[in-house]
């Protein structure tokens, strides 16, 4: 069973009120504690009290709530932590951003008959009193990951193991998710295709030719340009109309182009790769994304073999456009992840390879657009 402190995510915690969200919740993130994972506990209730109460009580106010409090449960959660949240909010639009954006996300519905939780809110918050018809606010969940009887049988340290225990076995490193739309759609454009300027740096300063691995090849300019020097390539991309692109503009050319990713080629050419080149594509990628593609690279490279990186830079303007869901992160057109040189070095020595430079670089985005500020990085498998 894989262990929760490797997997970082977010388990909601919900019901109508009176349900047992917060005793539940409190006890979960104990058991968390106890087993040393790095856990968060956070309640709707506080979250309000916290925010200073600027949303009200209606569906509108609350849906809006609910992607601030999610927004802030995934934020904490790309920085290692397994979030426990206790909070009503219980919506299809919730559920479904949620789903789409928080790796290692589930829901818990705490299912308490009406008389029961008016019962038990008489003694507590006496919300009912207040608001007669709570239940027509939310909408009962209808496709919750975990449904839990929560009506006097079962002990909330019961509940807890119940929760953590399929955490633990529905919690995976999230699968690469169906490309966005955004990318096809960008790749259709008929715009220039040219070699990048990384591209041709390193076809004047490496030796001879040898092996190419590309990693996002987009519409093959790069791969192209290193075939017609000489180097056996192959370039992969995960998006069907960049690849066929590709292939129908370089029909004669030696290059391989393969619809997947690094992981869907790392076993053929094990230990056999010259050079990776890999640019944009770390922008798209999570931070444990971007772990499982270094842990790949290593595998392919050679002995002595390099491997090249452009990423998106915090330095660079856009790195402040969109909604911010983790350090980093945002949500613009498309997900993007801006990193500063320090974290992606950081990264690369994990993966086991020596950074051998790093630099920012500044690229034109378009007329009257600000440039484009990069991070560079040389990296290799020491031989």
């Amino acid at each position: 069973m894989t262990s929760v402190e490797t997997l970082p995510g977010v388990i909601w915690v919900t019901g109508f009120s009176g349900a047992g969200k917060s005793t539940v919740a409190a006890e979960v993130w104990q058991l968390l504690d106890q087993s040393g994972a790095k856990g968060i506990l956070l309640d709707g209730d506080e979250l309000r009290d916290i925010y200073g109460k600027p949303y009200g009580y209606e569906r509108g106010d609350r849906v809006a709530l609910g992607y601030v409090n999610f927004t802030l449960c995934r934020y904490l959660a790309a920085q290692g932590c397994t979030v426990v949240i206790a909070a009503a909010g219980m919506y299809e639009e919730i559920l479904d951003w949620n789903r789409a954006h928080i790796p290692n996300f589930i829901q818990v519905y705490l299912r308490v008959s009406d008389t029961e939780r008016r019962e038990r809110d008489a003694r507590t918050k006496k919300v009912y009193g207040e608001i007669n018809n709570l239940d027509k606010l939310y909408d009962e969940p209808a496709t919750a990951d975990l449904t839990i009887e929560n009506a006097g049988k079962l002990s909330p340290v019961e509940a807890a193991e119940q929760i953590l225990d399929f955490y633990r076995a529905k919690a995976a490193p999230a699968p690469r998710a169906v490309l966005p739309p955004f990318w096809e759609e960008h790749y259709a454009q008929d715009v220039p295709n040219v070699p990048s300027d990384l591209a041709q740096s390193l076809a004047e300063s490496f030796g001879p030719a040898g092996r190419l691995i590309e990693i996002g090849c987009g519409r093959g300019a790069d791969a192209a340009f290193f075939a017609e020097r000489g180097w056996q390539v192959v370039a992969v991309d995960s998006s069907d109309t960049a690849i066929s692109i590709c292939r129908a503009a370089a029909a004669q050319s030696s290059v391989d182009f393969r619809i997947g990713t690094i992981a869907d080629v790392a076993d053929e050419f094990r230990g056999t790769a010259d050079l990776v080149l890999c640019r944009n594509v770390l922008d798209a990628l999570t931070v444990a994304e971007e772990a499982e593609l270094l842990r790949d690279v290593r595998a392919v490279l050679r002995p002595g073999g390099k491997l090249a990186i452009e990423c998106a830079s915090i330095l660079d303007l856009a790195h402040r456009q969109g909604k911010a869901i983790g350090p980093g992160e945002r949500l613009q057109d498309r997900y993007r992840r801006f990193q500063s040189e320090t974290a992606v070095r950081s990264a690369i020595r994990r993966a086991g390879l020596e950074v051998l430079s790093t630099s920012h670089v500044e690229v034109p985005r378009g007329a009257n657009a600000p440039t484009q500020v990069l991070i560079r990085v040389i990296a290799g498998l020491p031989a």
